[in-house]
């Protein structure tokens, strides 16, 4: 998709300089009658123009190319498993999703200024960013406030041009847009997969990146029901309430608390990737159970999704994407509700070939309850090269603010 809007900007330079310079979408400076499905699907398109020596953006420079790096480009390191036209039916798959969807995705690239009406711009390195929604309690506020962040993903420079800084240039200025009023993101996130130094540098400073293991147990016999998605309306309306609660009940502090809300728009973007991946790793995909509930006066869930692995020879997981439960539940509950949960998890494991199961950060209480469950060889694993979760704080106080990342699980990757 992203090859498409290449093309086509590049095809009207001036044309979508003048509604820039009207502040219209890029979209809209191009005729999409070959793809109006496109059109709709993403709001809208902007660049980073960077020129030696220059430290801000020109929009009057953003004429001559417009949009995110080719798929081209991508494939080789991103879905090298997939064919060329797979991973682009991939890509196209995502974007059709709500989170996605009408301007939920922007990609950005870092470019020249420099160009003719025969060398179209270079692609110096690209990203995308997508829109989430949130909550913040301000450090000595008792508030808790909806607000929206940012989730970038797909950092990308071709080998070619690595180790030139260019990285860190999109970044820089990245975080400076993001920044700006309009974008309603008083903070970002990412997942670094080179460590924690190189964006802490960039701002956005690592958080904790743990996950707990389990071996799956052939011992099912669970009281726990299947979730299906028909039942993630309610369950995640109930979670989105249950997560302000949280927030609200926290005893004061000098520190922001920031949470990602694991809404349904958010879990139906990690279960399409999945499923469209399944449909090619899988002669006849499993139905696809989407966590387990035990019912009660104080209901716990989970809901999971298979990550099978690209490797030959690798393991398969099921990971937990959030595991939701009240604050006041005793602890003897928690441990029944968990104990369920493991079971179904462990049964949807055996039907997606997944040897182990995967809970990111899980807090204390849960911790020491999978911890004692010592037939499941629990293991405790801190992150250290991938997945690091990272957090830019973009609002008052910028870099330097306090901030506390809560329900730091699975579902806010991105």
């Amino acid at each position: 998709m992203l090859f498409v809007l290449f093309e086509a900007i590049n095809g009207d330079a001036p044309k979508a300089e003048a509604h820039l310079r009207n502040g219209q979408r890029v979209l809209d400076a191009c005729a999409w009658s070959a793809v109006p499905a496109l059109r709709q699907q993403l709001g809208h398109v902007v660049a980073m123009v960077c020129e030696q020596g220059k430290s801000d953006l020109d929009v009057g420079g953003l004429a001559g190319f417009v949009g995110g790096a080719p798929e081209g480009y991508t494939h080789p390191h991103w879905g090298a498993h997939l064919t060329a036209a797979q991973y682009h039916s991939r890509e196209r798959h995502l974007l059709s999703t709500r989170l996605a969807s009408s301007g939920g995705l922007t990609p950005w690239i870092l470019t020249s200024e420099t160009t003719t009406t025969t060398t179209p711009r270079p692609v110096l390195a690209s990203c995308e960013t997508i829109r989430k929604r949130a909550l913040v309690r301000p450090a000595g506020s008792d508030a808790v406030i909806s607000v929206g962040a940012q989730g970038v993903a797909s950092v990308f420079v071709r080998e070619g041009l690595r180790g030139r800084g260019y990285a860190a240039r999109m970044m820089g200025l990245l975080a400076e847009k993001l920044g700006l009023e309009g974008w309603d993101a008083p903070f970002s996130i990412l997942y670094s997969d080179i460590g924690p130094e190189f964006y802490a540098r960039c701002g956005w400073k690592p958080h904790a990146s743990s996950h707990l293991i389990l071996n799956t147990t052939t011992i099912i016999n669970s009281p726990a029901t299947p979730i299906h998605d028909a039942d993630l309306p309610s369950l995640t309306a109930t979670d989105e309430l249950r997560l302000k609660h949280h927030l609200a009940r926290l005893p004061p502090s000098p520190s922001i608390r920031a949470a990602l809300i694991p809404d349904l728009a958010t879990l139906q973007w990690h279960f399409a990737r999945q499923d469209f991946l399944a449909g090619y790793q899988f002669h006849v995909p499993p139905r696809a159970i989407r966590g387990a509930l035990l019912a009660g006066a104080s209901p716990v869930w989970a809901v999971w999704k298979p990550h099978l692995s690209e490797e030959e020879n690798g393991i398969n997981t099921l990971e937990f994407l959030r595991l939701s439960y009240e604050d006041d539940i005793a602890d003897q509950a928690l441990s029944t509700a968990l104990q369920a949960i493991v079971e179904q998890a462990s049964h949807e494991a055996q039907t997606w070939r997944c040897k182990r199961l995967l809970l990111w950060n899980p807090d204390a209480r849960v911790r020491n309850i999978l911890s004692s469950m010592t037939h499941l060889q629990p293991t405790l694993m801190e992150r250290t090269t991938e997945s690091i979760a990272s957090l830019l704080w973009l609002a008052e106080g910028g870099t330097d603010a306090a901030v506390e990342w809560i329900a730091n699980e699975k579902f806010g990757w991105c």
